[in-house]
C-alpha cells in the first residue's frame, strides 16, 4: 500500500494550513516565539482580558523571561504591539 494512500483529508487539510501559517508568518518577519507571544496577546486582548508583561514574563514555557522580554521589544518595533501603561 502506498503511503499517500493512507493519508486523510484530515491530515492533507492540516498541512496546508501549516503551509499558509509559515508562509504569512514570513511575510511578517516573525519567528515561531513571537507569533505564540504575538498570539497569546491577541487572544487576551480578543477577550478584552487585562493583560500584563509580568504575566507574560512568568510564562516559561515559552522562554526565559530575559527571551519574553526581547521578543516584546521586537514585537514593539515592529508595531506589532503597542504597549500602554495602566
Amino acid at each position: 500500500m502506498a503511503i499517500a494512500s493512507v493519508i486523510s483529508k484530515n491530515i492533507i487539510a492540516y498541512l496546508d494550513f501549516v503551509d499558509r501559517r509559515d508562509s504569512l508568518r514570513n511575510q511578517c518577519d516573525l519567528s515561531i516565539k513571537e507569533c505564540l507571544v504575538l498570539r497569546i496577546i491577541t487572544r487576551r486582548y480578543l477577550n478584552q482580558e487585562a493583560f500584563r508583561v509580568k504575566k507574560l514574563l512568568d510564562m516559561d514555557f515559552i522562554a526565559s523571561p530575559a527571551t519574553i522580554h526581547g521578543i516584546i521589544k521586537k514585537l514593539v518595533a515592529k508595531k506589532a504591539i503597542k504597549l500602554v501603561q495602566d
